[in-house]
């Protein structure tokens, strides 16, 4: 999952990034009486959206990504990116969309933070391949296509300040 990713994002400030992962496609894969559920957010059907990705300006990246605890790392264009994160799911009988939602809090933090480990120290170390899709000229809202070329799997999601703003893309059933 990549954060939202825009300039002021970027910034190196203490001001916490909020913002919203919502998975069109997704496959409940077990649920249980205590409510427990576990998802599958690979895809490769775009048929719930309205939109036609090649009306908005994309920009390619490649991440790798490391994970431990609460604190995350991107390398971008040999840059990091470090964040301390909290992350809530809202469940689809929760929300108005009816889709799985992730709300997320980062907020930056000195690289200094993410320790010098070996690879197999980190709860989560991969690379992956984005496609970012920007659906608005503020940046509020972005679609994003994510790869796993070592999987060869994708998820594809809308990354957003405002959920209000995904309605008008997804094709009501």
């Amino acid at each position: 999952m990549l954060w939202y990713y825009n300039l002021k994002s970027k910034s190196n400030d203490n001001n916490p990034i909020n913002f919203y992962q919502v998975f069109i496609e997704n496959n409940l894969v077990y649920s249980d009486k205590d409510s427990n559920s576990i998802y599958s957010f690979d895809s490769n059907d775009l048929s719930k959206l309205s939109l036609n990705l090649n009306n908005y300006t994309k920009e390619t990246i490649i991440s790798e990504i490391k994970i431990i605890d609460n604190i995350i790392s991107y390398n971008i264009n040999n840059v990091n990116y470090v964040f301390t994160s909290k992350t809530n799911f809202v469940k689809p009988n929760e929300n108005k969309l009816n889709l799985p939602i992730f709300s997320h809090t980062y907020k930056s933090t000195s690289v200094k933070r993410l320790p010098n480990l070996i690879e197999s120290e980190y709860n989560n170390v991969l690379t992956l391949n984005f496609q970012i899709y920007k659906l608005d000229n503020e940046n509020n809202i972005q679609f994003i296509i994510e790869t796993n070329p070592i999987t060869n799997s994708s998820r594809k999601y809308f990354v957003t300040t405002n959920l209000n703003l995904i309605q008008q893309f997804i094709i009501s059933k």
